[in-house]
């Protein structure tokens, strides 16, 4: 697997493609919260949700470095212009090992933080 495989999986908006690419012990760094998620099952859903919520989803640019990858994405969250980018770094297999994702502008990442209130409460109240 590679940076390629995970980025396709995004594009598609493939959940099965997704999960394939996650490592069984990934974390994510939201925007939207200071504590990470970690899990297969768990980051699979949060990168479904987010995808879905981010309408006109394309990554742009990607800046790749051994073991990582900066995919820069844009795209509109409620009807508003944002950009970001999902900064992606890869265990010896090629999973993805840990993922923090970035959003602008400020609108951009309130509205994101709106769109995934309801996933990441009840993410967060599983893990409780």
């Amino acid at each position: 697997m590679s940076h390629t495989a995970f980025r396709t999986a995004v594009e598609r908006h493939d959940l099965k493609l997704i999960r394939a690419s996650l490592a069984h012990d990934v974390v994510v760094h939201s925007p939207v919260t200071a504590r990470p998620f970690q899990g297969r099952d768990v980051v699979t859903e949060l990168v479904w949700a987010a995808r879905a919520g981010v309408l006109g989803f394309e990554y742009t640019d990607e800046i790749l470095a051994d073991g990582m990858a900066g995919l820069i994405f844009r795209g509109r969250i409620k009807g508003r212009p944002a950009e970001g980018m999902d900064l992606v770094r890869f265990n010896r297999s090629g999973l993805v090992a840990d993922l923090t994702v970035m959003i602008r502008p400020l609108f951009a990442a309130s509205a994101f933080n709106e769109v995934m209130a309801p996933v990441v409460a009840e993410l967060m109240g599983q893990a409780s």
